[in-house]
């Protein structure tokens, strides 16, 4: 498979990860399948783990400055993904706690009738956006290939709902962040909004999941800068693996 993104030299990149998997053909074969999450990025994240990749076989070994700055981003990669995960929860509720439920709503005459809090619903999905976007952008500035992995797989997620997103007036920008319409989404099927929000199996529940991934990831790799030596190897055997062990 070859392709040409960001501006980089059209290449057959499947090749360079053949080697990665270490658990039989099923695994390899799941491996080169996810190999296509990568073309829908748009936002440098390729060139990095392109990069993260070759790098794996460097003697350089990182300064002190360096850790510093890794572990900085990932914890702020670890408090973005936290955020959106939490974002992405108070939508997914059900019941009493829904943002979906019919509720007594008050026009401007004072007069109650039965239906759904619309303003609610805006500034919830507002919120997810919000982290959502927030989360690309961190992500987007760690080294480690296991957070870009999982970041793609998260936008990946998003593109696969573009339509119905669209359809409640969220749109997703060239730099794959989500930009949402107050007018149309405040106007939309509620059934549309409920698929894609509202309880297990829903858009945002899966994109909890993948922003609880992300942070676990983030947190695996300042764990293993913890442990990285002044030679260019890691000191804990809870570590080990080379600097491209995310894509496993």
């Amino acid at each position: 498979m070859s392709t040409t993104i960001s501006g980089l030299t059209t290449m057959d990149y499947s090749s360079l990860f053949s080697s990665s998997s270490t658990s039989g053909s099923s695994s390899t074969s799941s491996l080169d399948s996810s190999l296509y999450d990568y073309a829908s990025i748009k936002n440098g994240s390729y060139g990095k783990l392109m990069n993260a990749y070759y790098a794996k076989n460097s003697s350089t070994a990182k300064t002190s400055d360096d850790i510093t700055k890794e572990v900085k981003n990932d914890a702020l990669v670890k408090s973005d993904a936290n955020a959106l995960k939490s974002a992405a929860d108070a939508l997914v509720k059900t019941g009493s706690e829904s943002k979906f439920s019919l509720t007594d709503i008050k026009d401007k005459a004072g007069n109650t009738t039965k239906g759904y809090d619309y303003d609610a619903i805006y500034k919830a999905v507002k919120s997810f956006a919000e982290e959502y976007n927030s989360t690309l952008d961190s992500a987007g500035e760690s080294e480690s290939t296991s957070v870009l992995r999982r970041t793609l797989s998260m936008t990946n997620a998003t593109d696969k709902n573009a339509n119905l997103l669209g359809k409640v007036g969220i749109t997703i920008g060239e730099d794959n962040k989500l930009e949402v319409d107050e007018k149309t989404l405040k106007s939309a099927d509620i059934n549309d909004l409920k698929s894609l929000f509202s309880g297990v199996g829903s858009y945002a529940y899966n994109i909890s999941s993948k922003a609880s991934m992300i942070s676990d990831a983030a947190t695996s790799e300042m764990q293993k800068m913890s442990n990285y030596s002044a030679t260019g190897s890691y000191s804990s055997a809870s570590a080990i693996g080379n600097l491209y062990d995310g894509i496993v």
